[in-house]
């Protein structure tokens, strides 16, 4: 039993109003994977042995675009998508949630790639990507356009994996540079994704030299630094990237860090019962990059941000991805501002 998880609810319909009376110029850009995550609803059997499932538009760089887009973000993801009905269904759910989508191309040469996630076993993730059609993006697929007044340039490590797509992620990076836009970076290791352990951290390593924020679990801090001390680990960052000024870790239920030139602040996780984990490290990146986007329009530099204000982000970002845990799937339940504020106001930890 496979189903496409379809939901319009009034707050997507108010958003892609307030994007149209607004203006359709792109804040933020995003390149990268978008895929249909098919869920095993199933938590006592593993995928090969039940007919249960939930198929859902999602993918990184899809979850980060529809996630700022419904905290009100003018965002536009680049990316490649197969020539079939998974791909027009992504497509179809990047419209309707308000996503610019003038970065997507099609391609016949590979499909659309699928992820399937068990309940059962949350390290048991397959994905179906043996070539899937993100890894299909050129050079020459890359809007140059589409950088032109946008503040900021967000990407994660799935789409340095492989040629062709790396190359098309360096232009773009390129283009984003031109445009002084401010770099942003999630680890986001996948280990069956890359050819093996040592170049996925050369790759790393070298994509958090070229950025000024950077986000990354307690998980792939070990895979790159050998430490599970996050004070440790996070200053390791900082010592092989002059450029970084910002280095974020979250560590599950217990909360968040944050680590700049100057301070080192922690945020304890909102406490609210968890379905589905899948997405959260997601929509906390949309959450955090939406309110520092809102920085950026002050003309404040990432360096001259307060402990308090640091303080307050991580609090909004830990709720965002509280809210997404709170049930199956991950695009259509990503939250927007008005959810975010809701709970805030309802755990009293609204200011």
């Amino acid at each position: 039993m496979l189903l496409i998880y379809s939901q319009v609810g009034l707050d997507t319909i108010l958003n892609n109003y307030l994007l149209f009376i607004m203006g359709k110029e792109i804040e933020i850009v995003i390149i990268g994977f978008a895929s249909i995550d098919i869920f095993n609803l199933d938590s006592c059997r593993s995928s090969d042995s039940t007919n249960k499932f939930l198929a859902v538009p999602g993918g990184s760089s899809a979850n980060v675009a529809v996630g700022l887009s419904k905290l009100g973000v003018k965002t536009c993801l680049i990316s490649k998508l197969g020539q079939d009905a998974f791909g027009k269904v992504l497509l179809k759910t990047l419209k309707k949630y308000g996503v610019d989508t003038k970065g997507i191309k099609f391609t016949e040469k590979a499909r659309t790639p699928l992820v399937f996630i068990s309940k059962k076993d949350k390290k048991k993730v397959l994905f179906y990507r043996n070539p899937g059609s993100d890894m299909k993006l050129l050079k020459r697929d890359i809007k140059k356009s589409c950088f032109k007044n946008a503040f900021l340039f967000h990407f994660d490590s799935v789409c340095l994996t492989d040629k062709p797509e790396l190359t098309a992620v360096n232009q773009a990076l390129n283009y984003a540079k031109e445009n002084n836009l401010i770099f942003s970076f999630d680890v986001n290791y996948r280990k069956m994704l890359w050819k093996n352990k040592k170049l996925a951290v050369k790759r790393i390593k070298e994509a958090i030299r070229k950025v000024d924020l950077v986000k990354l679990n307690t998980s792939e801090l070990f895979v790159l630094f050998r430490t599970k001390n996050i004070n440790a680990g996070s200053g390791k960052i900082l010592e092989i990237s002059n450029k970084t000024k910002m280095v974020i870790i979250t560590d599950g239920k217990e909360g968040s860090y944050i680590r700049t030139r100057k301070s080192f602040k922690f945020m304890r996780a909102i406490d609210i019962p968890v379905v589905e984990t899948t997405g959260c490290g997601d929509s906390f990146m949309a959450a955090f990059l939406s309110k520092i986007l809102e920085i950026l329009k002050m003309k404040m530099r990432l360096e001259d941000i307060t402990d308090e204000v640091l303080e307050k982000i991580l609090l909004y970002s830990n709720t965002a991805g509280a809210i997404t845990s709170s049930k199956e799937g991950v695009i259509p339940v990503l939250p927007t501002k008005k959810d975010v504020e809701s709970l805030l106001n309802y755990k009293g930890l609204s200011n």
